[in-house]
């Protein structure tokens, strides 16, 4: 009995430890993942791509089976390019968790860089189908929207063209598409008011409407917000300008500059902003220095070709027209004098006495002069 009771005590001894070896086990692996976690988090935060795909690959080597690991996964190829491979990882990381909202959101980013805009928009909706208090997928599916409608509209936050955009909205978009733009970024702002990049861009989407005034406010909010982001500032200033707040304008653009020196399409705007003003030189010198930074920028090659055309002729006005009809015979004098418009009667002072007259081809016409040729 003794010996048995031994045993027993042996065994129930080995079985606790084993659980709490199992237990300890588990714990040590939870935290190593919640770690690993943690690493791959602060490396895409950092911008450190290639670290966070190996960090999450780690993961995925430890749980197979864990959705999210698959999710920042394909955020991290991503943002490598590596898009195809991205989408799988997407995909995958829904197959595990059909409710997974933020991985439908992140799927639609991979589409939509790759230009399947229309399966973006779709994965979009399913995000805010899971999550409706999702303001990101609202806020996308704007973006995404509004690239559908602008083939010229480029999704960096950092780029936003107004001067370009406006050029083609009347051909690229109605009133009820940009509605539906608008829509998306107002349903974003209601969940979360305090986002400054989708303030930035209903601001946009008010001013490609013609709602300048909505525009401005907007643009104000984005700054209100965020007031380091250099694109805004160049935003408003276009919409400014475009209010005739020339003044204003000058202000906006300067301190988008000081923000950021290398802003290209604020130069451009400061540009156009002195050229309504009349002061062509000071244009022309911004223009140059949108050129400096890039010599491909087309706008400001196409502005500072006009500014440099106006200064020209400013400082050299053309000689005021001379109603050279008043040289011509009357119909009496010459009853074929419509039919014979490019000749001309010559009156000469030949003498004391009086004068000679003839006629002749006018061949060269400049300012008050005529050349003519004659048989007299």
């Amino acid at each position: 009995m003794a010996a048995r009771k031994k045993t027993i005590t042996k065994l129930t001894l080995a079985f606790a430890i084993a659980c709490f070896l199992t237990i300890t086990s588990a714990s040590v692996l939870s935290q190593n993942i919640n770690q690993l976690f943690q690493h791959g988090n602060a490396a895409q935060d950092r911008g450190d791509y290639s670290e966070a795909e190996r960090i999450f690959r780690q993961v995925i080597e430890i749980n197979p089976n864990d959705a999210t690991a698959y999710n920042e996964l394909g955020i991290a190829l991503r943002k490598q390019g590596e898009l195809e491979e991205a989408i799988a990882n997407h995909q995958k990381a829904i197959q595990l968790n059909p409710n997974y909202a933020n991985a439908y959101n992140n799927l639609g980013n991979a589409l939509a860089d790759q230009g399947r805009l229309d399966d973006a928009i779709a994965n979009y909706e399913k995000s805010i189908e899971l999550n409706p208090n999702a303001s990101n997928a609202y806020f996308l599916r704007g973006i995404t929207l509004m690239e559908m409608q602008f083939p010229s509209f480029e999704r960096k936050l950092n780029k936003v063209e107004l001067e370009e955009l406006t050029k083609v909205k009347l051909i690229e978009a109605t009133q009820g598409k940009l509605d539906e733009v608008l829509t998306s970024f107002q349903k974003s702002i209601e969940i979360n008011p305090n986002d400054a990049d989708v303030h930035l861009m209903l601001g946009v989407t008010f001013f490609l409407q013609g709602k300048l005034e909505e525009a401005i406010v907007s643009f104000q909010k984005s700054i209100e917000i965020n007031p380091n982001e250099d694109s805004t500032y160049q935003a408003l200033g276009v919409a400014l300008r475009q209010q005739g707040k020339l003044g204003e304008a000058l202000t906006i653009f300067q301190k988008a500059i000081l923000i950021n020196p290398n802003n290209e399409e604020a130069y451009n705007g400061l540009g156009l902003t002195l050229q309504e003003q009349d002061k062509l030189e000071e244009s022309i010198e911004e223009y140059q220095r949108a050129l400096d930074i890039n010599p491909e920028y087309i706008t400001a090659q196409n502005n500072i070709k006009e500014a440099k055309r106006l200064l020209a002729i400013k400082l050299n006005p053309p000689l005021p027209d001379i109603d050279d009809t008043q040289f011509l015979p009357s119909l009496t004098e010459e009853p074929l004098v419509n039919a014979l418009r490019s000749t001309a009667r010559i009156i000469a002072q030949v003498s004391a006495e009086g004068n000679s007259i003839g006629a002749g081809w006018v061949v060269k016409k400049e300012a008050n002069a005529v050349w003519i040729v004659t048989k007299e």
